[in-house]
């Protein structure tokens, strides 16, 4: 028997066995999803890492901070106590000088005069002490003496009464006196003077009528005749000249013939003289000549009136002379009165007590009065030096010129400051502070000074003023501060814009944390400190700050403990969900487990 294939049954029993092999491979690859998907929803635990920082041990300061400009500390207008010329200026813009040091003089001439008047005043001054001092001379006392006998005599001259020479001496005195007074009621000429004045007037009339008539024809002719002498006398001297000096070999240097030259000028002079007297006879009288005869005329005749007029002026002297020689023998007379004896008894006693002081040696008093006046002197002497110091213009500080505004020949008076100066080496800063801040400050407080011109460099200060009252301005009350340069620069300079931190409290060697790791919990300060891998709250005290670090303290805090800051980074890897449940890594949907279908 034939057996048949059919060719559909072959093709049947292969397919089955392929799909059993594409089951075992679905079921792995769904197994092997599983496990992902597991792996990747499984829930992890986190991993946290605290920022923690150290607890250190230092130095803290806090700080106000401001700003201002470097300003010398001493700058002043230098003006002089009086006016006056200026004599020099001894310095320039720029100058570094020392105190003491002039600076510009004026012109002192009469200041100097003051004080060389002054110191001969104080001189004197002493030299009448020392003799104050040293009493009266024997030539003083002498003098005294004969004072105080004087004095006595006249006062037993009193008592004795007048002598009969004093009588007839007054007498005579009076005669006299009735004389004169005779003498000028009736003139005081004589009748010889009287002759005499008339005989003047004669004289000088007759001189006068002379010299109005002119010269005579004799007078004339005499002249004339003179003048011929002169000549014949010249024509002789001349011959004698020519005939001296023909003979001499040399003229010039011959004695005689210079002295019959000379013989000849004279001769020459004598001519001259001759007709001049001549010409003025014929020319007549000279109008001075008329006016001086007449002249004498009139004085003479003024003299002969003088003395035949009598001067009512001596009539009344002459008269109070008889006077008092009338009185001084009527006092004589009477003797003296009580008021003469006192009068000489007090000019005794006088006389004795200033011999008496003499004899005693020094006067206090009088030495006292020398050495008020020494003093007085002494005193006008200072002044007037001062006067003349004060005529230089000297640096009161040493310092540096910062301006000259005088000239030599210019005239300055007590103001407009011809001289300014400075102490740049002493220099300050003013500036401004808030309400809040001024409590914080005090004077003394150190200062921390950067300069905007001098980068990375800084220098110490310290407060040396505070006002006391604030400025208020728009609501905002600020204090003014004065801070004081203590350690300069040399490259610092005045103007300089500079920024003050102003050290308000300060600590050395005390624990310091981050501000930001303080915390407050229920009104305590804490931070929280990593020990043992746990983090631990520790209550603190908390001091000064500097706005970055702050001082703490506590028993349970040390220098190196790590301190949790209040902010921290964790580290997580816990997976999320990014393709929703039930997918795999592949994207197939299902789940794993089960045969294949058809086991």
């Amino acid at each position: 028997m034939t057996t048949v294939t059919m060719p559909g049954a072959r093709v049947v029993r292969k397919s089955v066995k392929s799909r059993g092999w594409l089951w075992l491979v679905i079921a792995a690859i769904v197994a092997v999803g599983g496990y992902l998907v597991y792996q990747r929803y499984e829930p992890k635990t986190a991993t946290t890492t605290p920022t923690t920082v150290r607890v250190t041990k230092g130095d803290i300061a806090s700080t106000v901070t401001a700003t201002g400009n470097l300003e010398a500390a001493t700058q002043v207008d230098l003006n002089l106590t009086s006016g006056g010329v200026v004599k020099a200026v001894l310095v320039k813009a720029g100058d570094a000088v020392q105190a003491g040091q002039p600076l510009l003089q004026l012109q002192t001439t009469d200041l100097e005069l003051a004080v060389t008047t002054a110191q001969a005043n104080l001189d004197s001054a002493n030299l009448k002490l020392e003799q104050a001092k040293q009493g009266a001379t024997d030539t003083d006392i002498a003098s005294a003496q004969a004072k105080v006998d004087s004095a006595k005599a006249a006062l037993n001259a009193l008592y004795a009464g007048p002598t009969q020479a004093d009588v007839a001496d007054a007498q005579a005195r009076l005669v006299s006196a009735q004389a004169q007074l005779t003498k000028a009621r009736q003139g005081s000429a004589t009748s010889g003077d009287i002759a005499a004045a008339q005989a003047s007037i004669t004289s000088a009339q007759a001189n006068l009528d002379k010299v109005k008539a002119g010269a005579t024809e004799q007078a004339i002719a005499d002249a004339q005749q003179k003048v011929e002498q002169a000549k014949n006398a010249l024509w002789a001297a001349q011959s004698n000249r020519d005939a001296i000096c023909g003979r001499a070999k040399n003229p010039d240097e011959d004695s005689s013939c210079q002295g019959a030259r000379a013989q000849v000028n004279q001769q020459e002079a004598s001519v001259q003289i001759a007709q001049n007297d001549l010409a003025a006879l014929q020319a007549g009288p000279m109008a001075t000549d008329v006016t001086q005869a007449q002249a004498s005329v009139t004085q003479a005749q003024a003299n002969l009136q003088k003395l035949t007029t009598v001067n009512p002026n001596d009539v009344t002297v002459a008269q109070q002379s008889v006077n008092q020689a009338q009185a001084a023998l009527d006092k004589l007379r009477e003797g003296p009165t009580e008021a003469n004896v006192a009068q000489a008894q007090s000019n005794v006693t006088q006389a004795q007590a200033a011999l008496d002081a003499l004899t005693k040696g020094p006067d206090t008093l009088t030495v006292q009065m020398a050495e008020a006046a020494v003093k007085q002197a002494d005193a006008q002497l200072q002044q007037a030096q001062y006067k003349l110091q004060q005529g230089t213009l000297t640096a009161p500080f040493a310092g540096v010129v910062t301006a000259v505004n005088a000239t030599a020949g210019a005239t300055v008076g007590t103001s407009g400051a011809p001289i300014q100066l400075a102490d740049l080496n002493n220099l300050q800063i003013k500036t401004q502070v808030s309400e809040l801040d001024r409590a914080k400050l005090k004077v003394g407080q150190p200062v921390k000074i950067s300069l905007e011109a001098l980068s990375g460099k800084t220098l110490q200060g310290e407060i040396t003023a505070i006002s006391p009252t604030g400025t208020s301005t728009n609501g905002v009350v600020n204090y003014a501060v004065t801070v004081k340069v203590t350690q300069p620069d040399p490259s610092a300079a005045a103007g300089m814009t500079a920024t003050l931190n102003i050290v308000v409290e300060s600590k050395q060697g005390v624990l310091r944390v981050t501000s930001r790791a303080i915390q407050t919990v229920n009104g305590q300060k804490v931070v929280h400190v990593l020990r043992d891998g746990q983090t631990v709250a520790i209550p603190v005290q908390t001091g000064v700050t500097d706005g970055t670090l702050t001082e703490v303290s506590s028993p349970d805090l040390k220098e190196g403990d790590l301190v949790v800051l209040n902010g921290t980074s964790t580290t997580s890897t816990t997976t999320t969900n990014q393709g929703g449940p039930g997918v795999n890594p592949i994207g197939i949907i299902g789940g794993a487990g089960g045969p294949p279908p058809g086991r």
